[in-house]
């Protein structure tokens, strides 16, 4: 029975990531992504967060599943590539990856 009942969790565990898919974009908040103001967004407008797609002009309202509120506002106005199944102008979020890493700080020397 325990095996029948743990077959049955991991088949639908399974098949709840079998629709998920893979979606570049930009994490901004929803009044910044209406006014494509997409990189000169400020903290305070952040909420509710959404993911912008570049190349199709549509942003999607996020759900968190399996990543938490801290990771998803430590991405917040970087470059990411989120897996998660697509609906209705919303994102389910499985896992994310920040594509952006965190530079060093450049300063321009200027004509010497």
């Amino acid at each position: 029975m325990k095996r029948v009942l743990a077959a049955a969790v991991l088949l639908a565990g399974w098949a709840s990531l079998a629709g998920a898919q893979e979606i570049k974009g930009r994490l901004t908040g929803e009044a910044c992504a209406r006014a494509m103001r997409v990189g000169e967004c400020l903290l305070e407008k952040a909420y509710p967060m959404v993911l912008f797609t570049e190349e199709e002009g549509e942003f999607y309202r996020m759900e968190l599943e399996g990543v938490d509120i801290v990771e998803l506002d430590k991405a917040f106005g970087k470059e990411v590539l989120v897996e998660g199944e697509l609906s209705d102008g919303r994102v389910r979020v499985h896992k994310i990856q920040v594509l952006e890493p965190v530079g060093a700080v450049e300063f321009f020397k200027g004509c010497l």
